[in-house]
């Protein structure tokens, strides 16, 4: 009978772990959550009693069938007295493992989601997998498959604690964490709501382990008072050990550092405790506490979030627990029969197992049941909390913030809170009283003053409105004689640029150089008049609103680098260094072209004019749905007294300023209300006598409608040659000044987009059109891009007329032919008809077409590859070779060394091409254009042979010179028919793309990239080492293509560690364009830990990194 008294005794210890497991829990989560926890603990105990009561008794502990489950002993009738002690204590156990989960999953699952989890652990889970370990446990002979190979655990570890961990983390990797708990970048922790509460739940834990492990002998006898004390022995260790580690890691010792400690120590000798001289019980508790921190801090790492550190304490010390059973357990203890090493084996086998079932049953079913019931809670219900949406369990603090609420809305200074007398929201309540007061009082001082301001008031508005008025017709008056004055200036300013631009030309003939340098003179100072003029009628139709704005989608990366080319020539001889630095791939902003390249001019002169030394930096990069353009300087900055009222119009820093630099002080205010009017804005940052910083930022193109020009390109007749007698037909489109009538052409003019339909709309074809960069309606470029789309180069010749200011090779980059100022219009309609007839067209075609090029073409001669009106293009390798960091260098040497050098390496670069059959196409300053023939592998073998030779000239000279090489497939095509007569092109559609792809080797970090059709078209792909790095959009291509990095110019350890993760960083790279974030974000984490120095996964982290800020 002292047996059943002892069993019962131990059960009402265990029993009493479950108050403990909800003072630690409850303690542990915040208040708003509190209640919620309690219940759940509260919920478990009775759910799990009556189903294990039911059938999963029967199922743990009934005959066995095969050893795997029980098949009687269901719906228990607690006889004889024995085994319903027995059952009570077993009961006990299970309730254990079922609460587990309650704090883990903490402050986000559904009530009846955690009721249904329950079921599953205590009815199913649970019970089969105690009848592997423990069947015959009362008859002292081990019936399931695990406890007859041997497998031992005294009292849980692994049965009851390891199970209710495996459970919880397979929950936790369905349910996800809480909102907020993880930021991109570091994990952030909650307080609890009560620590001493959980503090008293750990020594109600303390206490009922005794029974938890003392009982588990079912008898009272000799060996209990060691169980005992193994057991208050490991809570000690793993409290201590837990604490010298926190001491260490946060110079404190952290309270829940010490909980977690002396819990994973009595769940590590749970599974021991009868077997291991004390000594060995002390070590088994340090370590468990030393393993459950590892764990956790493994499961913030994998952002795994466990409210109160279940999972570290009950899975990682309960399965050490179990395999030190095999490392320390006394044999003659333990009884199996087995051998040291093989009951190690046996132990880790039941470890394993415990993981497979408990984890491999719960998260399909929860992952299927996600699908059906949400598993957690809303996001509203998780930030009200769940004591209020799960139960409607109001506390004082939460009634108190009602209050608050009710009174913010209302706005009514009369309420008040109510106070309850000797707590602390009835304290706080009372003080908000008080203030309440206070503020009311005053409210009512103020509302007594206010009714003698009002009639002051309305008189002051009075006499403000009547001098407003006056205001607004004297600044209507000058706004009037602003506008008429600068019109009567640029009629008589455009004459003297145009007469004196005409003289210096040598129109007139010879003149002496003192007259062309006061011409000269002349000319800048009319260009400089023009441009105050300009920039007052800008002022003036802005003022009223009148401006003009075509708004299209562009890229802004051209139109900076022209403006940075047209600003060249104001630096002059000071030592100044225009520098670029625009990101690849930035998205098209929604702007009026010609209105940016005027603002980003006005900003580059005023940074030249202010700037003696140094340098000017134009950056280019997008910031969340914007492009932002920044123009940072190093000149005289800016008094910070100034920086409120630089924008506003005629205002300059100071008079000293405007004297010696000159202005009028409109430029920014310009620049300032333009970018307003197209929905961006501008920002200034300045350090007087280090610098100024100006940013634009301008909206993301969204796709919206525009204005269209419908082209009939079908019924337009095929244009004919011009013969020497033949007038040439041609239409100005927009406001040009025609020049003089000729007997050679004939001109049509059309002012706007309604005028240009009308004229094509009558079947005529012009042979060439002259464009103007604006025209009412549509801007100059979306009409001369839609012409593009619609007549070919070789059908319909484009030129397009411009200001001096304007960025030339913009335009031609965008599809006009050539461009011209209106003062050379007349001569160069002339060259056209010259060039449009075909004279001297072989002279043409050997200037421009070298020999090697014909051979890849497989022709001998050029006119032979284009006498044909059906040629067929050729699809060629073209390889784009570019060098950075040329700046770097010209700084090192002088101007003469640094071409001296700089020749020499192309003449190397050169000869490595032509030994792997490449054809120089193109020098462009600081690259090569090289054609290869249709099979790519010779122009990969050259780019590798160049990255290795750049490497050793780089070694030999100490330089700082880094190649960026693009390889891409494209057609090549010589010759275009024009009627009787020849005229030569050569276009290659690979350049683009090539011409992209080494761009992208800078923000890649990564020398040599490959499309994905140049990828394909390789005979032996095998022969280098190539990866996948994912797609790209090519400008004027309608799909992202895929591209590819060759890393053969790597160095030898890198190369091999990139071969080495190359499958998972390829799958790392699918999880970033299927937009998973977070998993491509650990997966470049892994592969960045296996390859430190490949840039390509840390710009891929950066870029996850940055999305994730950006979603949170």
């Amino acid at each position: 009978m002292i047996d059943i008294e002892w069993t019962i005794i131990c059960a009402g210890l265990v029993f009493m772990m479950q108050a403990g497991f909800m003072c630690l829990e409850s303690g542990l989560t915040r208040a708003k959550n509190s209640i919620n926890v309690a219940a759940k603990n509260l919920g478990d105990f009775g759910v799990s009693f009556f189903l294990f009561w039911l059938f999963g008794y029967g199922v743990m502990f009934g005959s066995s069938w095969l050893g795997v489950l029980g098949r009687d002993q269901f719906a228990m009738p607690f006889e004889p007295a024995d085994m319903a002690a027995f059952f009570v204590f077993q009961a006990m156990f299970c309730s254990t493992a079922a609460t587990i989960i309650s704090g883990a999953t903490a402050e986000r699952l559904r009530f009846g989601v955690y009721v249904m989890i329950t079921m599953l652990c205590s009815g199913l889970i649970y019970p089969i997998y105690g009848h592997w370990a423990w069947n015959g446990l009362a008859s002292g002979t081990a019936h399931g498959w695990l406890g007859q190979l041997g497998f031992v655990d005294f009292a849980g570890s692994t049965v009851v604690h390891s199970v209710g961990g495996w459970i919880s983390l397979a929950a936790l990797m369905v349910i996800g964490a809480r909102t907020g708990r993880f930021k991109p970048q570091q994990a952030v922790n909650s307080s609890g709501s009560n620590l001493p509460f959980s503090v008293f739940g750990t020594l109600l834990l303390y206490f009922g382990w005794l029974g938890f492990n003392g009982g588990s002998t079912m008898v009272l006898d000799e060996t209990v008072p060691r169980i005992v004390g193994n057991t208050l022995l490991a809570g000690s260790t793993g409290l201590i050990t837990a604490g010298l580690i926190s001491w260490q890691s946060y110079r404190v010792p952290r309270v829940e550092a010490l909980i977690n400690g002396t819990l994973a120590g009595l769940v590590a000798i749970t599974a021991n405790c009868h077997a291991v001289p004390p000594i060995l019980a002390a070590v088994i508790g340090s370590v468990g506490g030393a393993i459950a921190l590892l764990v956790a801090y493994g499961l913030e790492r994998w952002r795994i979030d466990d409210a109160v550190d279940a999972i570290p304490i009950h899975l990682g010390a309960g399965a050490w627990g179990t395999i030190a059973v095999g490392l320390f357990g006394d044999p003659a203890i333990l009884e199996t029969g087995l051998g040291h090493w093989q009951q190690v084996g046996v132990q880790c086998l039941g470890v394993a197992v415990a993981g497979l079932w408990c984890f491999g049953v719960t998260y399909p079913v929860l992952f299927l049941l996600n699908r059906v019931v949400p598993l957690r809670v809303t996001p509203q219900e998780e930030k009200l909390g769940l004591n209020i949406s799960e139960h409607q369990a109001k506390t004082e603090i939460y009634d108190l913030l009602q209050g608050m609420t009710t009174q913010a809305d209302s706005q009514d200074l009369s309420l008040r809170l109510p106070v309850e007398e000797f707590t602390e929201a009835g304290y706080i309540a009372e003080r908000y009283n008080r203030v309440m007061d206070s503020l009311e009082h005053h409210a009512q001082e103020l509302a007594h003053l206010n009714a003698n301001l009002e009639q002051t008031v309305a008189e002051r508005t009075a006499e403000l409105a009547q001098a407003n008025q006056d205001l607004q017709e004297l600044d209507r008056v000058k706004d009037q004689v602003v506008a008429n004055t600068s019109t009567e200036l640029r009629t008589p300013l455009t004459q003297i640029m145009t007469i004196a631009q005409s003289l210096l030309e040598g129109t007139y003939g010879h003149l002496a150089k003192p007259t062309r340098t006061n011409l000269a003179l002349v000319l800048q100072h009319a260009e400089h008049l023009e441009t105050l003029v300009n920039d007052l009628l800008d002022f003036a139709q802005l003022q009223h609103q009148t401006v003009t704005l075509q708004l299209q989608a562009i890229e802004v990366g051209t139109i900076s680098e022209q403006v940075l080319k047209l600003c060249q020539p104001l630096v002059g001889s000071k030592p100044l260094k225009l520098l670029s630095q625009i990101e690849p791939e930035l998205p098209l902003v929604w702007i009026d072209p010609d209105r940016l390249q005027q603002m980003l001019y006005h900003l580059m002169s005023n940074a030249i004019k202010f700037t003696e030394v140094g340098s000017i930096t134009l950056r280019a990069y997008p910031e969340a749905n914007e492009v932002a353009i920044a123009i940072a300087d190093t000149g005289i900055g800016i008094p910070p007294d100034k920086l409120d009222r630089i924008f506003e119009s005629f205002e300059q820093a100071n008079a000293a300023i405007a004297r010696n630099y000159g202005g009028t002080g409109l430029g920014l205010s310009l620049v300032k209300q333009l970018v307003e009017h197209q929905g961006g804005s501008i920002t200034v940052e300045s350090n007087l006598g280090i610098g100024s910083t100006f940013t634009l930022r301008l909206p993301i193109y969204i796709d919206q409608a525009d204005d269209t020009l419908t082209i009939p390109a079908g019924n337009l007749p095929t244009l004919q040659a011009v013969a020497d007698t033949e007038i040439l037909q041609i239409l100005l489109i927009g406001d040009i000044a025609p020049p003089p009538q000729e007997t050679t052409y004939h001109l049509s003019i059309a002012t706007d987009v309604p005028a240009v339909q009308h004229w094509l709309a009558q079947g005529t074809l012009p042979n060439l059109i002259v464009l103007n960069g604006r025209l009412a309606g549509l801007s100059g470029y979306g009409l001369y891009h839609q012409l593009r789309q619609s007549q070919s180069a070789q059908d319909l010749p484009l030129i397009l007329v411009l200001s001096p200011t304007a960025a030339e090779p913009l335009y031609t980059s965008f599809g006009a032919d050539d461009t011209v100022t209106d003062r050379a219009l007349s001569e160069r309609l002339a060259q056209i008809k010259q060039q449009l007839q075909g004279h001297q067209l072989e002279q043409i075609y050997r200037r421009f077409v070298p020999r090697e090029f014909l051979a890849l073409l497989q022709q001998e001669q050029v006119q032979q590859r284009g006498a044909s009106p059906d040629t067929e293009p050729q699809e060629m390798s073209v390889l784009f070779m570019e060098l950075h960091n040329l700046t770097v260098l010209l700084k090192q040497l002088a101007p003469a060394e640094f071409l001296r050098q700089l020749n020499a390496e192309f003449s190397e670069f050169e000869a490595l091409l032509l030994q792997q059959n490449g054809v120089i196409d193109q020098y462009l300053d600081d690259a090569i254009i090289a054609l290869f023939g249709r099979n790519p592998d010779d122009a990969i073998k050259a780019a590798i042979a160049l990255l290795h030779k750049l490497a050793a000239l780089s070694t030999a000279a100490d330089s700082f010179l880094q190649m960026g090489v693009g390889i891409s497939l494209g057609n090549v095509q010589l010759g275009s028919h024009l009627g009787d007569q020849q005229t030569f092109e050569r276009t290659h559609t690979g350049v683009n793309m090539a011409s992209h792809l080494a761009g992208l080797t800078r923000a890649y970090g990564t020398p040599l990239l490959i499309s994905g059709r140049t990828y394909q078209e390789l005979l032996t792909p095998e022969a280098y080492h190539c990866r996948w790095l994912g797609q790209t959009q090519v400008k004027n291509a309608s799909d992202a293509i895929d591209f590819y990095e060759v890393y053969d110019g790597d160095a030898e350890l890198l190369r091999s560690q990139k071969q080495q993760m190359q499958a998972a960083f390829e799958q790392a790279v699918r999880a970033y364009l299927a937009q998973d974030y977070t998993g491509a974000l650990n997966q470049f984490q892994a592969c960045l830990e296996q390859a430190p120095g490949d840039t390509v996964s840390q710009m891929y982290l950066e870029r996850c990194q940055n999305l994730l800020a950006i979603e949170t």
